[in-house]
């Protein structure tokens, strides 16, 4: 046996304290050089006797990962323990930490089949651990109201209907009506199948019917009402709850009917198919007022089997020459982009992006297909918003716009927004004659604040082309 002692004779140790651990730390250093010559060559002779002791590797799991051996789900009734770990993609003998438990609860809890989600970790005799699941369930079957309002398309009671696994499991069926002068409705069926339900077909059915000013060189001049029926199928595929990959087709009616008549009229029907692909990507941290993440919305289509029963009026008479117009229906493709980017710059401001495009390819339409520009809220076909603009102030073949915002929490609820936008157009399938330039620009100023029923938006806009100062107010969440 080897023993080894040394001790620094000018060091009182009956003096030591917490007070001086960093000189103590120091002197350990400091002998420990001193002895790593004599402890090597130790080692080394060890080595030269008995060969060198096998080195073992154990990894060491990570840091703060526990191994789930084994887990229980209380409070199903409705659902089954299957679907639940299915959707969660949760698997027992695998590490999980915090965050990675959180995502996987936010997938389950995304599905809306649950009200509520708590877990607990039990630690078991082995080491390993036990994740106890507590839930609650919403009812299969749900009905809800809602009141909206909006300076375009007025005032509407929106009714909603769904209901899951009513059918087959894993389906969810909904119809929700917009009650008003501008009825609208719409039903959709969601069906979900294969390995974590990551597939669904999906159909739906919509009809609705809005009054649209019209307008000339930014000037209202005319109301027109709009009628527009929608049926679709879908196929799509979705990894998780943020994307979703599918392609389709879908029937679109649309019929114009003019109310007071301006300088150019359109009236009758088209029925348009339309063959697509389209990509969806979702962050946000909210659905209303998000302070982070991203949004997109991409979509690529063919349209084609257009079939018009139209009559173009000029100052209310029936164009005699419509082929003057230089109109016809061929087959065309089209793509659309919607993208929404939310930054937090502070513990109250936020930075608002928003990335709109629309484009139209070999298409030699006028208002049919066109997008319409103007409005804050999202709300019919075709649609591009835009700060300072009405609802369909004017129509445009090809649109790109960006807007950027800065939006700052005044109080709890209160929220005030800044608004800049700037859009070209008509820069695809160029058309004559647009009665707006190639660029426009405007802004808005908002005042938001957020109630239980929704948020409630007042903004005064402004337009840099029609020199117009205009108001515009929602009130809860649209249809």
């Amino acid at each position: 046996m080897c023993q080894l002692y040394i001790e620094n004779p000018l060091y009182d140790y009956s003096a030591a304290s917490f007070g001086k651990s960093d000189e103590i730390i120091n002197l350990g250093l400091e002998r420990g050089r001193l002895i790593y010559p004599l402890l090597k060559h130790l080692s080394d002779s060890l080595d030269a006797l008995y060969g060198k002791p096998a080195t073992i590797r154990k990894p060491l799991p990570r840091a703060d990962s526990v191994l789930i051996s084994s887990y229980e789900v209380r409070g199903l009734y409705r659902t089954d323990e299957h679907f639940f770990t299915k959707m969660m993609d949760f698997q027992t003998g695998r590490y999980y930490d915090v965050a990675r438990l959180a995502r996987r609860v936010r997938n389950v809890f995304g599905t809306r089949y649950y009200q509520r989600i708590q877990y607990g970790i039990e630690q078991q005799p082995d080491g390993s651990s036990r994740i106890v699941f507590d839930v609650k369930e919403n009812a299969p079957t749900q009905a809800k109201l809602g009141l909206h309002y909006n300076s375009f398309s007025s005032i509407s009671l929106i009714a909603n209907l769904t209901t899951r696994n009513m059918f087959m499991p894993a389906s969810r069926s909904l119809v929700t009506l917009a009650l008003s002068e501008n009825f609208r409705a719409r039903g959709e069926h969601l069906q979900q199948f294969g390995a974590r339900n990551r597939l669904a077909v999906l159909g739906a059915l919509q009809f609705e019917t809005f009054g649209f000013k019209t307008y000339q060189k930014f000037r209202a001049d005319g109301l027109q009402r709009q009628y527009f029926f929608r049926g679709d199928a879908r196929v799509q595929f979705s990894n998780n709850q943020r994307f979703a990959l599918g392609a389709g087709w879908r029937f679109d009616w649309v019929k114009y009917k003019p109310s007071i008549l301006s300088q150019f009229d359109l009236k009758g029907d088209n029925r348009i198919h339309t063959a697509l692909l389209y990509w969806h990507y979702n962050t946000l941290d909210a659905s209303v007022l998000s302070k982070k993440g991203l949004k997109i919305k991409a979509e690529a289509g063919y349209v084609f089997r257009q079939k018009p029963l139209l009559t173009y009026l000029e100052n209310g008479e029936p164009v005699s020459d419509p082929d003057s117009l230089g109109i016809n229906y061929n087959n065309y493709p089209h793509c659309t982009l919607h993208l929404e980017w939310y930054k937090p710059l502070g513990s109250r401001t936020t930075l608002v992006l928003l990335q709109q495009t629309g484009l139209n390819f070999n298409y030699k339409q006028n208002i049919l297909n066109d997008f319409a520009v103007g409005g804050l809220t999202p709300q019919f076909r075709n649609q591009i918003t835009f700060a300072g603009l009405q609802e369909a102030t004017f129509y445009s073949p090809s649109v790109a716009a960006l807007q950027a915002g800065l939006r700052f929490k005044a109080s709890n609820n209160l929220y005030i927004t800044a608004l800049t936008n700037g859009m070209v157009h008509n820069f695809v399938s160029h058309r004559a004659g647009l009665p707006a330039p190639d660029f426009v620009s405007g802004h808005a100023l908002t005042l938001t604040y957020n109630t239980p029923i929704g948020p409630i938006r007042v903004s005064a806009m402004y337009s840099d082309q029609s020199k117009k100062v205009s108001t515009y107010i929602n009130l809860g969440l649209a249809f």
